[in-house]
């Protein structure tokens, strides 16, 4: 599956310039991974939440995306993110670990959490609902 996610993230431009990676997957869950720098502080000097919703998205549509057949598109209709902490520069890498809370016929939840690795407690904490729809065919 990496080189699955390696094109996965060739259409997210904002998430290769960040650095983010694969940590881990399985079929229950996803690790992703962004290094933080002096480009993804505010000017506060602590991880933009922008950014901590950009990682936890990713994570979350990538566990859905992997197992969409070719013949259906997703979208977003609902992204709720609790910030618990700052994220903060120079200890460690951002951890988001994304898990279905449940799988449906057309509508999925998704639960990530993200974590700086400095006590395992989490900086981040999302629900994402997406649908799943049949393409469109398009008249010849």
């Amino acid at each position: 599956m990496p080189g699955d996610f390696e094109r996965f993230l060739s259409g997210i431009p904002i998430a290769r310039a960040l650095g983010f990676a694969m940590v881990s997957e399985d079929e229950e869950r996803v690790a992703l991974r962004m290094p933080v720098d002096e480009r993804t502080l505010q000017i506060e000097g602590r991880v933009h939440g922008g950014l901590l919703a950009t990682l936890a998205d990713t994570a979350a549509v990538w566990l859905l995306h992997r197992d969409l057949p070719s013949d259906c598109w997703m979208t977003g209709i609902e992204f709720t993110l609790h910030f618990l902490r700052p994220a903060l520069p120079g200890p460690s890498d951002l951890l988001a670990s994304a898990r279905p809370v449940r799988q449906g016929r057309t509508v999925s939840v998704v639960d990530v959490e993200v974590e700086q690795g400095i006590d395992d407690r989490p900086v981040h904490y999302s629900t994402s609902h997406s649908e799943r729809s049949m393409r469109m065919r398009t008249m010849s």
